[in-house]
């Protein structure tokens, strides 16, 4: 097939189809196959009326017209980042009290017995001094170094102007230091 009657029946078929595609595109408007006349004139045998011509003209609302005005609410800027929000985790809740601290009795320690005597004086050989001594029964007591007396006492060491007594019961105690005549 050439070109020429390629064309030629191409041009024929489009005049054969046209017809129909016109008919079914402008049936509407002519109101239907039995007739009515040309847009809905002439004679009209209750076939379909139109679509554009039945159609009702309604008043104009002004009011609906009108264009609310609304208040625009911006949202997140995308060329902004927030305030960065700094997280505190919440305080640790309050410790309890410490319990109390154990009661440990005072331990009560015995006192070394009161010195209820006096030195009276000192005599002797350097080597065997003699310290004397009076209590408050107005006894005396003659006594060298490193001898017990009254059962609790020990003189351990003599000096020309003072002695120094021990405790016999209380070995860890320093000894006392008496003077003539206290």
């Amino acid at each position: 097939m050439n070109m020429d009657r390629r064309q030629r029946f191409l041009l024929v078929v489009l005049l054969v189809l046209l017809p129909f595609g016109a008919w079914k595109v402008l049936k509407p408007w002519f109101g239907g196959i039995a007739g009515g006349g040309f847009a809905g004139l002439g004679r009209s045998t209750g076939g379909t009326a139109s679509p554009w011509l039945d159609t009702e003209v309604v008043d104009l609302q002004l009011g609906s017209l009108e264009v609310a005005v609304h208040n625009y609410q911006p949202g997140r800027n995308i060329f902004r980042y927030p305030p960065k929000v700094v997280y505190r985790p919440p305080p640790p809740p309050p410790l309890p009290p410490p319990p109390p601290p154990p009661v440990v009795p005072v331990e009560v320690k015995p006192r070394p017995p009161e010195i209820d005597f006096s030195l009276l004086g000192v005599f002797g050989p350097e080597k065997r001094r003699i310290a004397v001594f009076t209590d408050e029964q107005d006894a005396i007591l003659n006594v060298q170094e490193n001898e017990v007396f009254k059962e609790h006492f020990i003189l351990q060491k003599i000096d020309l102007k003072w002695v120094y007594v021990g405790f016999v019961d209380f070995p860890d105690e320093p000894p006392v230091q008496l003077e003539i005549g206290s």
